[in-house]
């Protein structure tokens, strides 16, 4: 008994690799009938399978860009834009992925690769260039544009990069260009296609250009970025640069740098009221030109929109992403309707702050600056289109707004060199400190700044 109970261990252990072969390719093979179902032909397809492992290779095709997009709109919160199409009709795509027959021992590996350029890319760049799309087709053909991914089917984890990039080319006219990436790596979990999440760092991006008249440098280094995705339009998505510097000289010469550039972006449309936020800040901006220089310091924005109707914005989220492919006179009027019935169902917006801790002009010492919060609530109007209209008084009854503006003294005269701010400002500004303080109110159709009503 013991006899026959190890040999059916010994059996069920030597068919582990056939059968998790078999699970494993009837998966692969779902996600291949669910591409070509959306547009993507299978033009060739390999196999090379031992005992433990399993080698394959993929060539396809997108043959129908119009149901490729409208698959991957799905799950995209805006609609991808039309000009998309011409970028992907006829694009060829490789694709090798090697996997363990032991099943769900490792990840999946795989790696995508474009092997040309679509029909249209090819045709006009034959036509300008034919120099350069050699060097293009010659450049995709040795896989220099590589997506490398992990990829585990049972928890639907992954990780993997996007090959460095190192190219220099001479065009027709003299210029030298030079295009560096390195070290681009992800990691997520969901789908390819569409992820619940996914996080990604850039080590640097480096674009040189030298030509005989005007010269291009641009520097992007620590770029890293962060999105949760629970729906299409339930998302939070964040990103920083530690440092960008652009430099170009010629016809306009310019040298901008930034450092420690963040921002954020939220959306939830859960509850029956959708409520959007953004914020983003930086720490030093400089920009210069043969006429100016001018440098910001410690930028911050945030804002939020919140109660606002969720179906309202759905259907006009829908409508502008139509627009994008074909914005007719009719589906014009419908974006207009739909934009008074957001309006209607009434919002809030708060601006939770807009600062510029201190700014410097010309490499004079830096001063401060100025910071503004507001906070502005719509209420509902059934007859918003009526009132504002033909009855705007009653359209202002439903609008109130608190803000608080400061602006320090010497960032006034600044400011006032430019545009002169005096008549404006003067018997309402008020004093405090080095700062001028604008407290404006407006409530009942009547607007009062610093306490005096303004008619």
């Amino acid at each position: 008994m013991k006899k026959v109970i190890l040999l059916i261990v010994i059996a069920v252990i030597a068919l582990l690799p056939l059968i998790g072969n078999k699970v494993i390719q009837s998966t692969l093979d779902d996600k291949v009938n669910l591409l070509t179902a959306n547009g993507v032909e299978v033009k060739s397809s390999t196999t090379d399978s031992s005992y433990l492992t399993t080698s394959m290779h993929y060539e396809f095709v997108v043959g129908d860009s119009d149901k490729f997009i409208t698959y991957l709109n799905q799950y995209a919160d805006q609609q991808i834009p039309s000009y998309v199409d011409m970028m992907l009709e006829g694009m060829r795509v490789g694709m090798d992925l090697s996997y363990s027959n032991i099943l769900f021992s490792n990840a999946v590996e795989i790696d995508i690769y474009p092997l040309t350029l679509a029909d249209k890319s090819v045709i006009d760049l034959q036509k300008k260039d034919k120099e350069f799309y050699e060097y293009i087709s010659n450049f995709l053909k040795i896989k220099g544009l590589l997506y490398h991914v992990n990829y585990n089917l049972g928890s639907e984890n992954f990780d993997g990069y996007i090959k460095d990039i190192d190219e220099k080319y001479t065009f027709k006219d003299g210029t030298d260009t030079n295009i560096i990436m390195n070290k681009m790596i992800f990691n997520g979990t969901g789908s390819l296609f569409h992820p619940s999440q996914m996080d990604s760092s850039l080590e640097k991006i480096v674009i040189k250009s030298i030509g005989k008249k005007e010269i291009l440098n641009l520097l992007a280094e620590g770029i890293s970025s962060s999105a949760t995705f629970k729906t299409k339009s339930n998302y939070s998505t964040t990103a920083s640069v530690k440092n960008i510097d652009l430099l170009t000289s010629g016809l306009d010469s310019a040298e901008m740098h930034l450092k420690d550039l963040n921002f954020n972006l939220s959306a939830d449309t859960q509850a029956t009221k959708a409520q959007f936020a953004g914020n983003s800040s930086f720490k030093e901006l400089t920009f210069k030109t043969v006429r100016s220089d001018i440098s910001l310091f410690d930028f911050n924005y945030k804002v939020v929109l919140k109660d606002v109707d969720k179906d309202a914005f759905e259907e006009l989220k829908d409508l502008i992403s139509k627009a994008k492919t074909n914005l007719s006179p009719e589906l014009q009027s419908k974006i207009s309707k739909s934009m008074f019935n957001i309006i209607a169902k009434g919002f809030v917006l708060d601006l939770k702050d807009i600062s510029i801790d201190k700014i410097s002009k010309n490499s004079v010492s830096a001063t401060d600056a100025f910071s503004i919060k507001a906070l502005l609530t719509v209420k509902p109007d059934v007859n918003v289109v009526k009132n504002m209209n033909t009855r705007p008084k009653e359209f202002i009854k439903n609008i109130t707004l608190d803000s608080l503006m400061k602006i320090s003294k010497d960032f006034f005269k600044m400011m006032n060199k430019e545009v002169p701010l005096s008549m404006i400002a003067g018997g309402f500004a008020k004093e405090v400190g080095n700062d001028y303080v604008f407290d404006i109110k407006f409530k009942d159709s009547k607007l009062n700044v610093n306490g005096k009503e303004i008619k």
